[in-house]
């Protein structure tokens, strides 16, 4: 039997020539966001914050070696900062105990594949 590999990810909201949509990503990517981020510096703010340019390079998996944030910059007036945050989708509906399953289900299922080994 193979152990199943956790995989962690994270989810953002993001701005893709003007329009916001949500981003699934791993962990590769958020240490490059981990690593730009400071105490005088948050990528994600819409005034002080910076595009980050996702460079994807395919091998055996995908690698993001080439990603980079680039200059701050304001993603425009506080009329365009205001409708752009009002777009993006609240975390906390994904995020929500609601979209798991209960853990006596997983028990469960765990409990059937570990008979079925």
């Amino acid at each position: 039997m193979h152990a199943q590999k956790r995989k962690d990810y994270f989810i953002s909201n993001i701005l893709v020539n003007g329009r916001v949509r949500l981003l699934k990503f791993g962990l590769h990517v958020h240490k490059f966001i981990e690593d730009a981020t400071s105490d005088s510096f948050d990528p994600f703010d819409p005034v002080t914050g910076a595009d980050f340019l996702l460079q994807v390079a395919r091998r055996n998996r995908p690698y993001f070696s080439g990603s980079t944030f680039l200059e701050p910059s304001s993603i425009g007036n506080d009329d365009v900062i205001a409708a752009t945050l009002a777009k993006c989708k609240p975390l906390g509906e994904i995020i929500a105990r609601t979209q798991f399953k209960p853990y006596a289900v997983l028990k469960l299922k765990y409990e059937q594949m570990m008979r079925a080994a």
